[in-house]
C-alpha cells in the first residue's frame, strides 16, 4: 500500500477563456504601434509599416468577436444597438478631432490638404480612389477598413448564428485572398486606387481573426491550441513573421509582397493567440508589463497622430526630427487618451453596458 507523501502535485495550467479584458492584446497593440512609427520615422523602414497596421486588423477580428460571443453567451443575444454605441464612442472623438487639428491648420495655410481628402477621411472612404498628396491623412486608410467591418461582421454573426458565421469568416478570408491575387496579376479595377488600401483586399486578416476568436472560445479547440501554440512556438511564429517584413521592405514588389500577404493572416493570428493561451509565461508576462500595456492602451491616439509628425516634406522640421516627433507624438497621444478618449470610452460603456466591466480604468 503506498503512502501518501503529503505533497500534492500541480494542477495543469488551462488556458483562460476569451472574455472580458484580455491585457495581451495591449501588449500587441504596442508592437504593432511601434512598427507603424519606426516605419514613419526612419525612411529606410518605410515599407514595413503596413505589416504593424495588419497586426492591428488581427487585434480587432479577435477582440469585437470575443466580445460579442462573450454578450451572446451572458445575455443570450448580441445587441447591434449596444455594439455601434461603444464603438462609436471609441472610435469617432480623437478621429474627430484630429480631423478638426488638420481642418484649423489647412484654414491657416499650415498644411496643404485637399478638401476632397478631408471628407473622404470623415466618411471613411479613403482608401479608395487618388490616394493624393497630404500624408496627414494617408493612415485613415486602415480605420476605413475597419470601419467597414465593423458595419458588415456583427451583422452577419448576428444573423448567421456562430456556426455559420464562422464558415464565412474562414471561408471569405480565403476568397478576400484570392481576390487580392488576382488584382495583383491581372490589375482589375485599378480605379478603385492601390490594391493593398481596398477593403476588397484587406479584410482577410480580420475575418482571420474573427475566426479564431470564435475557434477559441470553444474549450476543447482553446485547449487544444494551448498545447499546440506553446510560449516558445509564439515567438518563432512572430520572428518568421519579422524576418518576412524585413524581406518586403528590401525587395519590395507587389507579387512579392502579395505572396507573404497569403500567409500573413495564420502567422499573425498564431502569435496573437499564442500570446492570449499563455499570459503567465514569460512572453505574457513581457506583453503585460504595465509601461507596454500602457503604450498599447495609447495605440489608437499614437497612430492618429504620429502621422502629423512624421511627414516626408514637412515645413517645421524641429517636430518633424527624432527624437522631438517621438516627444511630440506620446504627448498629444497621451493628452488625448486620458482628457477625450477615456471619458468618452466609459461614456459609451454607461449607454450601452458590455457584458462584462472590461479595463478596470474604463469601469463605471
Amino acid at each position: 500500500m503506498s503512502q501518501s507523501t503529503g505533497k500534492s502535485l500541480p494542477a495543469p495550467q488551462s488556458p483562460p477563456p476569451l472574455t472580458g479584458y484580455i491585457p495581451t492584446l495591449d501588449g500587441w497593440r504596442a508592437v504593432a504601434v511601434a512598427i507603424v512609427i519606426c516605419a514613419h520615422v526612419f525612411s529606410s523602414l518605410r515599407d514595413i509599416g503596413v505589416f504593424g497596421v495588419l497586426i492591428f486588423f488581427g487585434i480587432s477580428g479577435i477582440l469585437i468577436t470575443s466580445r460579442m460571443l462573450e454578450e451572446q453567451g451572458v445575455r443570450g443575444e448580441i445587441s447591434l444597438k449596444g455594439f455601434y454605441i461603444r464603438r462609436g464612442f471609441r472610435i469617432l472623438p480623437p478621429l474627430f478631432l484630429l480631423l478638426i487639428v488638420l481642418a484649423i491648420a489647412r484654414l491657416l495655410g499650415l498644411i496643404c490638404l485637399p478638401w476632397v481628402d478631408w471628407f473622404k477621411s470623415l466618411l471613411f472612404v479613403r482608401n479608395y480612389g487618388n490616394f493624393g498628396t497630404c500624408w496627414c491623412t494617408m493612415h485613415i486608410w486602415s480605420l476605413s477598413v475597419e470601419e467597414h467591418f465593423y458595419l458588415l461582421w456583427p451583422t452577419i454573426l448576428v444573423f448567421a448564428g456562430r456556426r455559420h458565421a464562422l464558415k464565412i469568416a474562414l471561408f471569405g478570408a480565403i476568397a478576400v485572398a484570392l481576390w487580392r491575387t488576382a488584382r495583383v496579376h491581372w490589375s482589375l479595377l485599378p480605379w478603385l486606387g492601390d490594391f493593398r488600401y481596398n477593403t476588397d483586399t484587406q479584410l482577410d486578416i480580420l475575418l482571420a481573426g474573427a475566426a479564431t476568436a470564435m475557434l477559441l472560445a470553444d474549450d476543447k479547440l482553446r485547449s487544444s491550441a494551448h498545447r499546440l501554440l506553446p510560449p516558445a512556438m509564439t515567438i518563432a511564429v512572430f520572428i518568421f513573421f519579422a524576418l518576412l517584413t524585413a524581406d518586403c521592405a528590401i525587395v519590395f514588389d507587389s507579387r512579392f509582397h502579395n505572396a507573404v500577404r497569403l500567409i500573413d493572416p495564420v502567422l499573425i493570428c498564431m502569435f496573437l493567440a499564442g500570446g492570449i493561451l499563455h499570459p503567465r509565461q514569460l512572453l505574457g508576462r513581457v506583453l503585460e508589463w504595465p509601461p507596454i500595456r500602457w503604450v498599447g492602451r495609447l495605440s489608437y491616439s499614437l497612430y492618429l497622430w504620429q502621422q502629423v509628425f512624421t511627414s516626408p516634406s514637412a515645413s517645421n522640421p524641429f517636430l518633424q526630427r527624432f527624437p522631438a516627433n517621438i516627444v511630440a507624438i506620446v504627448a498629444i497621444a497621451a493628452a488625448s487618451y486620458y482628457i477625450l478618449e477615456r471619458p468618452m470610452m466609459r461614456l459609451g460603456h454607461r449607454l450601452a453596458r458590455p457584458a462584462s466591466p472590461g479595463r478596470g480604468d474604463l469601469r463605471a
